[in-house]
């Protein structure tokens, strides 16, 4: 696998925990400068900004899935305010996680 490749894969099987630019260009085996220009020439955007919307994503799921408490998918997510994560939310989806959850 390229480092592109292992970095997908690294965030994939680790996507609900911290994860750190440092961390997942270890996991691929180069410097976490080399990895920030392969994944954002290779994919159109940065690494960073790619974890924050597959965890959008997975929180999306279990908002659809009719999650209880959007807060606690706020927190498992990376989010530590929920305004924070509505905002970062309606910007991704241009909807709201309590429009998602309805």
């Amino acid at each position: 696998l390229d480092p592109v490749q292992r970095a997908l894969w690294f965030v994939e099987s680790h996507s609900l925990e911290p994860l750190s630019l440092e961390e997942i260009a270890r996991a691929s085996h180069v410097s976490a400068y080399h990895l920030t220009r392969a994944f954002a020439g290779s994919m159109g955007l940065s690494l960073m900004r790619y974890v924050r919307a597959r965890r959008l994503s997975i929180a999306a799921r279990q908002l659809a899935e009719g999650a209880d408490d959007i807060l606690r998918v706020a927190l498992d997510a990376g989010y530590g305010l929920h305004e924070a994560f509505s905002r970062a939310f309606k910007e991704q989806f241009s909807l709201t996680p309590e429009q998602v959850r309805s």
